[in-house]
């Protein structure tokens, strides 16, 4: 795990079955995964990933269709949220989008009916609320 962990999620990364987590690591800029191995161990089976300058918030859902578990990451400096993809158990970044000022907590619903997933995001520097219609499958 990355320095100060800010966020943990529980999800499904390889679609072993077995349960792996997820943390944003704010002081070292940084999106750590935690591969388990069904028996509860998951040392030496974490990937870190770059999230930007100060990665807060983190949600996880299938946003492609391919039953992974992908995640988005809020940047509580930058105002971003940054979209990792999942490809057979790594994550990678596929889209950066600036929605904000001070992104912190996050939260992921079909808020529209539609089937898919839509972000939302707090921005406490502009009080707000962003929520991100998801377009994909």
């Amino acid at each position: 795990m990355g320095v100060n962990p800010t966020t943990l999620l529980q999800g499904d990364f390889n679609g072993d079955g077995f349960d792996d987590f997820v943390t944003t690591d704010y002081g070292s800029k940084g999106l750590t995964q935690l591969l388990g191995d069904g028996k509860g161990i998951f040392v030496g089976a974490s990937r870190s990933y770059s999230a930007g300058r100060r990665p807060f918030g983190v949600v996880l859902s299938d946003l492609n269709g391919d039953n992974l578990d992908d995640a988005v990451v809020s940047d509580s400096e930058l105002g971003e949220i940054r979209l990792f993809i999942n490809k057979g158990g790594a994550l990678s970044v596929t889209q950066t989008l600036k929605v904000g000022q001070q992104l912190r907590g996050m939260g992921v619903a079909d808020f529209n009916g539609d089937g898919r997933a839509d972000v939302v995001v707090t921005d406490s520097a502009d009080d707000k609320v962003v929520v991100l219609i998801g377009k994909c499958h």
